[in-house]
């Protein structure tokens, strides 16, 4: 048999109120060269059953069984297993446009990229409402050219192209030549693999259009359980820049680096579910910002002020001082909030006001204009009767014999004035 031309790998715990949306999407593609790799990761609920099923249809797939070690354990497995081209990861509870797989694949094949990145959309799982992601695609900062590299934009390659697995597709060979693997933390596992992906790859390309539905709102997503592991995405972050040291690349990238771990430290302890985890994070701050060198940039180099002076008063406060403090911003922003409500309810009365005060002219009005409207019509009506009548005249018989008798008498009058 052979090879496929794109590997599809799905690491799955306990998201089977999911999962057959999700698989539906990689077996609906249009690109059908295809292999299908499920690892389950030890889940408890039903996806043993669905994966079973569907195997037994399908000869794509290819059921792995994990170690419950995670997200980034089970990648791993399914890139061992990987015979396909090109590969690419989807999560369990998230799923593809039916386009996605082949348009990238045919992009790879005609720029001989390493990485292709496409934008995508953030799908409410409460509202089912979408909409395009800011986040995981900065498209203002992609170079202008179809195929590029991290040093036609170190300073922001980062920050540009997120840490998730599934809006990339890889040139199989690379991976495998590289030696790169998932990490295996509860949290971020996708950090390590990804960063280290865009420095290394000699080309990437991009498809301005998204493609994936991240779904958010549910409850079987690592970021919706990281209280299990609160500080993985700190040694994420140590590994990814002892990584980009060995390969001696660090100061080349130090303040895209810089900025993505302040926005990791930001959106960690901003996510935490449990005041045990928050305060663990909190507690690592200053650790944090000396081992990861978050102070070594020029105030011009950081992106985002508010995240550094946030990390920088986990330092200098406090548990109790920080949540007070965060307490007080809150009700700040609560306050300038109702009144700017109240400012804009005024201003609806205003009209609303103006409105009633209008509304018993419009019957006035309406009447009015039917009245102009049928004098125009009478008007116009007796203007056609008169042009109507005119030309009658012109073309009568009458008309043109006094016009032949009219006109030698014109021309002797003409000449005596002459």
């Amino acid at each position: 048999m052979s090879d496929p031309r794109v590997s599809v790998i799905v690491p799955i715990y306990n998201a089977d109120p999911y999962l057959d949306e999700c698989l539906d999407s990689i077996e609906k593609q249009t690109e059908q060269s295809l292999e299908i790799i499920c690892v389950n990761d030890k889940s408890t609920d039903r996806t043993a059953e669905i994966l079973e099923l569907r195997s037994h249809t399908d000869n794509r797939y290819q059921i792995l069984q994990g170690q419950g070690l995670g997200a980034g354990a089970a990648r791993n497995l399914g890139i061992g297993a990987s015979r396909g081209t090109y590969l690419i990861c989807l999560d369990a509870d998230d799923f593809f446009d039916a386009e996605f797989i082949k348009d990238a694949a045919d992009k790879l094949d005609a720029t001989g990229a390493d990485i292709l990145i496409t934008q995508s959309y953030t799908y409410e799982n409460d509202t089912h409402e979408e909409y395009v992601t800011d986040w995981t695609f900065v498209a203002g900062n992609v170079p202008d050219k179809d195929v590029f590299n991290y040093r036609d934009m170190q300073e922001s390659i980062f920050n540009t192209f997120s840490n998730v697995p599934w809006n990339k597709m890889y040139k199989r060979s690379f991976v495998v030549e590289n030696q790169m693997w998932y990490q295996q933390v509860k949290r971020t596992d996708d950090l390590l693999f990804t960063c280290l992906a865009l420095v290394k790859a000699n080309s990437i390309t991009t498809i301005k259009r998204p493609y994936p539905h991240y779904r958010i709102s549910l409850t079987t997503n690592s970021t919706s359980t990281n209280e299990v592991d609160p500080l993985a995405f700190f040694e994420a972050f140590q590994s990814l820049k002892e990584e980009l040291e060995k390969l001696g690349l660090f100061e080349n990238v130090r303040a895209s680096f810089v900025n993505h771990a302040i926005d990791g430290y930001y959106a960690n302890l901003t996510s935490q579910k449990t005041l045990a985890t928050f305060a663990k994070v909190f507690d690592s701050a200053e650790r944090y910002f000396n081992e990861l060198e978050l102070g070594s940039l020029k105030t011009s180099e950081y992106l985002n002020a508010s995240q550094l002076a946030y990390i920088k008063n986990a330092i200098a406060m406090s548990l109790d001082e920080f949540i007070f403090t965060q307490l007080q911003e809150v009700t700040a922003q609560r306050d300038l909030s109702w009144k700017t409500n109240r400012t804009n309810e005024r201003e609806r009365w205003k009209y609303y006001d103006a409105y009633t005060l209008l509304v018993p002219q419009i019957p006035i009005l309406e009447e009015k204009l039917h009245d102009e409207t049928e004098a125009r019509k009478d008007v116009e009506e007796k203007l056609q009767r008169a042009e109507d009548e005119i030309e009658t005249i012109l073309n009568s018989k009458a008309y043109r014999f006094g016009t032949s008798i009219a006109t030698p008498y014109r021309k002797v009058v003409d000449a005596l004035r002459h």
